[in-house]
């Protein structure tokens, strides 16, 4: 029987842009009681000195989801609302100028998302900040043709990793889908991964592109949408013996993944995307243990970005019921990182003087990363050159389903 991975050596960059739109939805952990707590702090004291932006606004976009017949996100604009406040009021705006935030609601519309995309095109905003929505590569499309400066959390698309010259992403998702199960395979001294992921493009097609890498051998298994009993393909890989799983869906998807895996009497390591919620941990009790999950966004007490991120919300985003979901927090994760990256920034504020900020930044500090740097000159991910970063935050479950210790991969400074 193959011991289930419970060693810090495994992992890459984070992706929960992969683990939202796999699930067809934005929906994050409602577990509230996890380890990703701060401890109360005096909020002016943690947002530091006041540096108020003056002069002529420069327009900063956001496309979101909002709410949509199947889930609402509408938290993704109430970041961007007080992450535009705070950075007026604290951080002297954007090359010293205030934002003026441009915002569209897509309801996770095709049609919608191209109409938001030539909105803030039209609207001439100087960059575009895009949280993990579910129609990224249609938005990104428009804007990337217009040339328009795009941060975007994470993207599984091929079209937007390989971009070197106007996208920007906060992590590579090969990290997690691909990196993340293969150095646990390789820990086993196995060298196949079989991922079990749900069958929309935004989660496959990661798979498809990949059929080995670093040694390790990667089989992709879609399962459709809405089925609920995976008994029969869990049963053909368990069959194959010697392989690490990877599942990637949500919660609802992960439950019956692992069901059919214990059913067929699966003994292997396994990583989920899906696994490290209050439904998961109700459904699997202690068969959950051991399971390697990827927690960005989940720090360790007293995490100094966890303090500035809780006393931004606090002060400014009070409507936001928890701070600490991943949807909230993967959209702060990716204006913080915005903004990061334009420190240098003097001078006319335009698309060309954001574009030049950016790609000449240094190696710079990843906010809710646990240490983790970023730099976007095209080489934290060489086979992603859009990403800024390659980094995953992680843990593994124990007998009750939670967090152990979180901790995170590669933390060197980005190359030159």
């Amino acid at each position: 029987m193959y011991r289930k991975i419970r060693s810090h050596r495994a992992l890459g960059a984070v992706i929960l842009a992969a683990s939202l739109l796999a699930a067809g939805c934005g929906g994050s952990d409602s577990d509230s009681s996890s380890e990703t707590t701060t401890s109360a702090v005096d909020s002016g004291s943690v947002l530091g000195k006041k540096d108020p932006a003056k002069g002529e606004p420069v327009k900063v976009g956001t496309v979101y989801d909002g709410q949509t017949p199947a889930f609402d996100n509408t938290d993704q604009l109430r970041v961007a609302e007080a992450m535009v406040d705070y950075l007026n009021d604290y951080r002297g705006g954007i090359g010293g100028r205030p934002i003026q935030l441009v915002s569209c609601e897509t309801g996770g519309d095709q049609a919608k998302s191209v109409d938001c995309a030539n909105e803030l095109i039209s609207e001439d905003v100087v960059l575009t900040v895009l949280p993990a929505i579910a129609t990224t590569a249609t938005v990104w499309k428009s804007l990337n043709a217009a040339g328009v400066p795009t941060w975007i959390y994470s993207a599984t698309d091929a079209d937007v990793q390989k971009d070197e010259e106007s996208t920007f992403l906060t992590g590579s998702p090969k990290g997690t889908l691909i990196d993340l199960p293969g150095k646990m395979a390789k820990d086993n001294d196995l060298k196949k991964v079989v991922a079990v992921v749900i069958d929309v493009p935004a989660a496959t097609q990661i798979y498809k592109d990949t059929k080995s890498s670093d040694g390790v051998e990667f089989e992709l298994v879609a399962i459709p949408p809405g089925q609920a009993d995976m008994t029969p393909q869990m049963t053909r890989i368990a069959n194959e013996g010697d392989v690490a799983v990877q599942i990637v869906g949500s919660d609802t998807f992960a439950i019956s993944a692992m069901k059919g895996l214990q059913a067929a009497s699966f003994d292997g390591p396994i990583a989920c995307i899906g696994c490290d919620t209050e439904a998961a941990r109700k459904a699997l009790g202690d068969s959950l243990e051991g399971v390697l999950v990827a927690v960005q966004g989940r720090t360790n007490p007293g995490d100094e970005d966890a303090e500035l991120w809780h006393a931004i919300a606090s002060t400014y985003a009070k409507d936001i019921e928890n701070p600490d979901e991943m949807i909230p927090v993967s959209a702060y994760t990716v204006w913080a990182a915005a903004r990061d990256s334009l420190e240098g920034l003097t001078g006319d504020v335009t698309q060309a003087s954001v574009l030049e900020a950016i790609h000449s930044m240094p190696s710079t500090h990843l906010r809710m990363f646990l240490g983790a740097q970023f730099r976007c000159n095209g080489k934290a991910a060489p086979t992603s050159p859009a990403s800024c970063a390659n980094a995953v935050v992680y843990s593994t479950l124990d007998g009750d389903g939670q967090l152990g210790k979180v901790s995170v991969s590669n933390t060197d400074p980005i190359p030159d």
